[in-house]
């Protein structure tokens, strides 16, 4: 949300005087830059700049004063309760770690105390005294009011804290912190980050750099000083951050643009005189975008401002990281940048392709902010197009339907059909195996005249050429969609066939644009296509960058065309092995950011454009080519695979503690925790079966089960999820069928464990003391599972959170969440009409919960303890929901630290605790991938998978 307001006499008119009319003083040189089209009259009024230079190398752009509440500072806010949370766990604790930093920090020479103290004042009250002495300098009312707001916020923040959880945080009373300050948080510390996070905005960059600098050096001086502990003072941080986040979510944060007038007269020092200069609607970090009037002409000009170099050096380390291919080369200063992409549109002009003409380009202005000024190519980008839109499935459960296929309830054993819940999924049927028709691709002999389906009815198309409307190309709003934008003028073949012809220009000249998308592609009313912004372009570039420009270009117009249109229009142009190298690119992991965002929610486009290319030059679907080095899935899993690997060392520890206990087990509890663990698999199996309303062998669907363990250890929720596809089809179910039943009983797994649980609390209540559990000598131990518990619920709460305040991941959650959800409520409307089946779900996820539970009481026998069922229900679901928000596949360790936790708090001695869960976990998770190969390899030569 942007608001355009004035921050006083702030504006550009206050620091620049457009209508003065004198002349520079004498022997002043006018300003650089080159200027190969035409120049414009010289401006006479940049000279006057010189009596604001001052103000140009201390504070940011003043612009329009315009802000912007960004969905980001609700991250920032979000993590930055979950860090204060995690602060607070860890002084409850009052970790030996944490004592350990603070007394070898606290020990400084005698010799430099009196720098550490200088260091500590200055860093605190003279940072705060030199902010706001140039706060109000600047005359910026904003500024004042953020950084007066912040600063007294977070004071305030910190009294409210020391009067609801103690001056100290609830730390327990320790004497092992002499002469220092336990106060939670530190509010000096607060005070101070929370005025300088908030002023950052305001200032230019190398003042930025020193604040924060001075922020580190208060950090440790704090603890150094003895002013407060590590934790105290990282809590201090995050109340800082946050109140700024809650400042910037409530005022907004400043764009840092420079004003309209301010780019007229750095144009002037360019010998550019522009008119009519006007902030482009899409901006981008680092650069600022402006179009105006050159006699006569419209221009557009880049402003690579003190965050230019960053942004770049941010984008291109985290592309190297994740991405085989990192990009342009990097520019380490912002004229280097304007350079760079002058430089790469000279090129392309020369190619004869249609692109802008460069004006001039080079530094300007007391700041040196570097700028490129070009004329562009006439026309609109393909944003502005009329959206295609994919025909839509004809929905589930209407009159006359059967409703959605729920393991054969609308389907014979034998039949095959596309599976509803993903629409890129279209299986041939049986008696025509060769006819496959991609989502979106219309029978040949219909493909002419016959539009999508609109709200279920197809329309008849008029001619696609010279036409203003295509078939294919339907606007959103047609489709009763609320929000989409105003449908533009339909693309039509000629553009299509010009935008691959100005591509095959650069690509003869092996140049490579880099970021095709419909942003920056244009067509004009003559449907003559252009390309615009060369800025991550590069020469002589490789195949695979070649190869993406092709793929990117079929994806942006198939955007606005369909992916029939847009394979036909590069058949007519582009060579056959052109199409053929880019069809394994045609995925948003290979393609510019801004056309990765354009494609989001269109995977069924992404996969009819590689069907059809395919189909169009005669080969196979190719195999995508993967792009990245790493990501963000392979991250969490390693992340968890070490919080796993630490969590179940830990527990391994305490097994070998606890051996000569667990060798002294009564075996005979020790073979019934055996029975009772394997006893899980068939009552999971029924509820395998009471997903189907047709029959499903149940001894099979046991194997299937047992069969799982290993291949979940070996190929993880993919390959259980293949078996289980494989399973149903051998029985003569559809794959929609084997998805659907996974995803039902899963559901209702998850429901009875709930249901159990809130069912099971309050009978076990009061047997879980949290406050001091047991121990293998009979003394007395701070508990950590409540705050484990606690950290997460706040953790998951946060997460939540998160989602439903930034828009794009709300969005992006319904997105994925919402057809599985509606899925699941189809599937137990159908259901309903079959109480057998409902008695078979939940009753068997419940005897499975069950059995595992009193496999675990066994175990506890087998030792010569014993624990309620309701008691035991609750420890199994405690364990078993800290592994689940876990990143360590499977949760092996996590779940056996939070049952191991949960019976200490029960009355259970630790190391009987210890041997009850290794012989409980022996037996439904370490030991059944054994004989889960061998079932597996039984099933595989029975032919049942």
């Amino acid at each position: 949300m942007e608001r355009g307001h004035q921050d006083g006499a702030t504006g550009a008119a206050a620091q620049f005087d457009p209508a003065f009319d004198g002349g520079p003083p004498d022997g002043q040189q006018p300003g650089s830059g080159a200027s190969p089209g035409p120049p414009g009259q010289r401006s006479r009024t940049s000279w006057r700049m010189k009596g604001r230079r001052w103000r140009a190398i201390v504070f940011a752009p003043v612009g329009d004063g315009q802000t912007r509440r960004r969905g980001s500072d609700a991250v920032k806010l979000g993590l930055a309760a979950g860090a204060l949370v995690v602060c607070w766990l860890a002084t409850k604790t009052n970790s030996t770690l944490e004592h350990t930093i603070a007394t070898t920090l606290g020990s400084p020479p005698n010799g430099v105390r009196w720098l550490i103290s200088s260091i500590w004042w200055i860093a605190s009250l003279g940072v705060v005294a030199v902010i706001a002495l140039m706060a109000l300098m600047s005359h910026r009312l904003s500024a004042i009011r953020d950084i007066a707001v912040s600063g007294g916020a977070a004071w305030i923040l910190c009294i409210i804290s020391a009067a609801v959880l103690g001056t100290d945080g609830g730390r327990p009373t320790t004497g092992g912190y002499a002469h220092v300050d336990l106060a939670f948080p530190v509010a000096r510390v607060a005070a101070t980050v929370g005025v300088v996070t908030v002023a950052l905005p305001y200032f230019s960059r190398w003042l930025q750099l020193c604040l924060e600098t001075a922020i580190g050096l208060l950090a440790v001086t704090a603890v150094v000083n003895g002013s407060g502990v590590p934790m105290a003072v990282l809590a201090s941080l995050a109340v800082g951050w946050g109140v700024t986040a809650i400042v910037h979510l409530v005022f907004g944060s400043p764009l840092g643009l420079p004003s309209t007038g301010e780019v007229e007269l750095l144009l002037g020092d360019l010998e550019i005189t522009a008119v009519g200069v006007r902030p482009a609607a899409k901006q981008e970090w680092g650069v600022g975008r402006f179009d105006g009037t050159v006699d006569g002409v419209r221009v557009d000009v880049s402003v690579y401002g003190r965050d230019a170099s960053d942004a770049q050096l941010l984008a291109k380390t985290v592309r190297f990281i994740f991405y085989r291919d990192s990009g342009p080369t990097l520019a380490l200063t912002r004229r280097q940048q304007v350079e760079h992409e002058a430089y790469l549109t000279l090129m392309a002009e020369r190619t004869g392709a249609r692109v802008p003409v460069v004006l001039a380009a080079g530094p300007a202005g007391p700041a040196k902010d570097a700028l490129l000024v070009t004329r562009p190519p006439a026309g609109r980008p393909l944003s502005s197009f009329a959206p295609f839109v994919l025909p839509p499935t004809p929905a589930s459960g209407s009159e006359g339907d059967t409703g959605p296929d729920v393991a054969g309830m609308a389907d014979a054993p034998g039949q095959v059909h596309a599976p509803d819940h993903a629409p890129d999924q279209v299986h041939a049927p049986d008696h025509a195996p060769d006819q496959v028709h991609a989502p979106g691709q219309v029978e040949a002999h219909d493909a002419a005249d016959v539009a999508p389906a609109v709200n279920g009815t197809a329309a008849r198309a008029p001619s696609t050429t010279g036409s203003t409307s295509a078939a294919g190309a339907v606007p959103a709003a047609e489709h009763g969609d609320p929000d989409a934008p105003p449908p533009g003028p339909v693309i039509t073949d000629a553009a299509l066939d010009g935008i691959f012809g100005q591509l095959l220009v650069l690509r003869s000249a092996r140049l490579s644009h880099g970021a095709l998308s419909t942003e920056t592609i244009v067509v004009d009313d003559t449907d003559a296509a252009g390309i615009v912004d060369f800025r991550t372009a590069s020469t002589v570039a490789s195949a695979d960058q070649l190869d993406r420009d092709t793929a990117a270009a079929l994806a942006a117009t198939a955007v606005v065309a369909g992916p029939e249109r847009a394979v036909q229009a590069a058949v007519r142009t582009v060579p056959t092995e052109v199409i053929v190298a880019a069809l394994p690119y045609l995925q948003r992991a290979a393609l510019d950011p801004v056309a990765s965002r354009t494609l989001r929610g269109k995977k069924a486009l992404l996969t009819g454009l590689r069907e059809q290319g395919a189909g169009a030059v005669g080969v196979d679907v190719p195999k995508l080519v993967e792009p990245r080095r790493v990501s963000w899935v392979t991250l969490a899993l390693v992340f968890g695979t070490l919080i796993g690997g630490w969590a179940l060392i830990g527990v391994l520890i305490n097994v070998g503690k606890s051996w000569s206990t667990i060798t002294g087990a009564d075996w005979g509890w020790v073979a019934a925790t055996f029975v009772l663990a394997q006893a899980a698999y068939p009552a999971i199996a029924i509820t395998t079966v009471g997903s189907v309303t047709n029959p499903l062998p149940y001894g099979r669907t046991v194997a299937l089960e047992v069969s799982d363990t290993f291949v979940a250890l070996a190929g993880g929720s993919m390959a259980v999820l293949a078996t289980r596809v494989r399973f149903f089809q051998q029985e003569g179910y559809t794959p929609t069928v084997a998805v659907s039943s996974g995803v039902l009983a899963s559901t209702a797994s998850w429901i009875v464990k709930g249901v159990l649980f809130l069912i099971a609390l309050p009978l076990a209540i009061g047997n879980l003391h949290f406050e001091s559990t047991p121990t293998s000598d009979g003394s007395s131990s701070s508990s950590n599972l409540v705050w484990l518990i606690v950290l997460a619920v706040v953790v998951v709460g946060v997460a939540l959170g998160l989602v439903f305040a930034v828009p794009r991941w709300r969005r992006l959650a319904a997105a994925k969440l919402r057809p599985k959800a509606s899925e699941v409520w189809d599937h137990l409307k159908i259901l309903a009409g079959h109480p057998r089946n409902l008695v078979e779900i939940f009753g068997g996820s419940a005897a499975a919960q069950i059995f595992v539970a009193l496999a675990l009481g066994t175990a506890l026998h087998a030792f010569g303890d014993h624990l309620g069922l309701a008691t035991l229900i609750v420890v199994l679901t405690l364990g078993s929901m800290l592994g689940g928000i876990s990143p360590v596949p499977g949760g092996m360790g996590v779940v056996e630290a939070g049952m191991i936790l949960g019976l200490t708090a029960a009355g259970i001695n630790e190391t009987d605790a210890v041997a009850a869960v290794f012989v409980q976990r022996l037996f439904t998770a370490y030991l059944p991938p054994i004989w889960g190969w061998f079932v597996l390899v039984w099933m595989r030569r029975k032919e049942y998978l």
